[in-house]
């Protein structure tokens, strides 16, 4: 399963059902807080996080650190508005694993997210 997580309740929506559509089980939460909750709840089954930012905040640093914490070997995938400085070190900071700047097509997208699933 793929947890989503986006702030743009468009986006979330457009990335939930893209995935959904490709074959993934998929769950949409609107906030870092939504999907730390959701981690802690127990959910076994979340295979890798989709985290959607403009800019790291510490609810987002937070989450990275919980998910892999709790799902160890598990991957991030980053879907950034633009490649800063303090999105580069937050991916050094955090070993994350891939990442897609916006503007992008549906069909990279689909293309990252098969690459990197499996």
């Amino acid at each position: 399963m793929v947890l989503i997580t986006e702030r743009n309740e468009t986006l979330s929506e457009i990335y939930g059902r893209l995935l959904s559509r490709a074959g993934y089980n998929t769950v949409v939460m609107k906030s870092a807080e939504e999907s730390s909750a959701y981690i802690d709840n127990g959910s076994d089954d979340v295979e890798f996080l989709v985290l959607c930012l403009k800019s790291p905040a510490e609810a987002e640093r937070l989450l990275v650190e919980k998910f892999g914490k709790r799902f160890p070997g598990r991957r991030v995938f980053l879907l950034v508005d633009e490649m800063t400085e303090e999105v580069r070190a937050f991916i050094d900071e955090h070993n994350i694993d891939a990442c897609l700047t916006k503007p992008f097509l549906p069909s990279d997208l689909l293309k990252r997210i098969s690459l990197f699933f499996y």
